[in-house]
């Protein structure tokens, strides 16, 4: 991600897309890790993390304890 954060807003390569805060967010971890395979992967792996966690305390609250 050699690019600026105000250079995101533009057009990405052809045929690319991808929603303008997931670029965001991709962008920070870069700052600081580098340009690499995990840097890029960290932000969907938090995010899988994140959802599963907050599926688990929804369920338990919707559901009785024993179906969550």
């Amino acid at each position: 991600m050699l690019r600026s954060f105000k250079d995101l807003l533009s057009p990405l390569g052809v045929g690319q897309m991808a929603p303008i805060l997931f670029l965001y967010a991709a962008k920070i971890p870069t700052i600081f890790l580098g340009i690499s395979d995990y840097s890029l992967r960290i932000i969907p792996l938090l995010s899988g993390i994140g959802s599963l966690i907050i599926f688990f305390f929804l369920s338990r609250k919707i559901l009785n304890k024993t179906a969550a």
